[in-house]
């Protein structure tokens, strides 16, 4: 069976505060991330549907470091576990930091370069 990830999947913990247009809130870790999108466990979770567009504030876990706000859509949701989609982000600077952090934690820097120089994150 073939990926058809964009981006390669790595295991990281941030902080997340999720918000779904319903107006439901959630704060959870993630439990991978990528450069697209991310996998979030919350202590609580609304039933959410595909393609429900929400909102997510990242922060390094134990930290008030460069939080970072993406605009998403769900993927798909399951007990505790939501799927987040990226589709937008608000500051280019910390967007930039949070690029770097994913590389620099990766076990393949290179590859994972590569990987953003093939496919952008948010094309044009």
């Amino acid at each position: 069976m073939k990926n058809k990830r964009k981006h390669t999947r790595l295991t990281f913990e941030m902080s997340a505060a999720v918000t779904f247009a319903s107006g439901f809130s959630c704060t959870g870790l993630t439990k991978n991330i990528s450069f697209s999108g991310m996998y979030v466990e919350c202590a609580e979770l609304p039933m959410v549907r595909p393609g429900e567009p929400c909102s997510a504030v990242l922060t390094l876990a134990g930290t008030d470091s460069f939080p970072l706000k993406f605009h998403c859509e769900v993927v798909h949701g399951y007990g505790t576990m939501v799927a987040l989609k990226f589709t937008s982000q608000e500051n280019d600077e910390y967007f930039e930091r949070f690029l770097n952090l994913i590389i620099v934690s990766s076990p393949d820097p290179e590859a994972f370069r590569d990987e953003l120089r093939k496919n952008p994150v948010f094309p044009d």
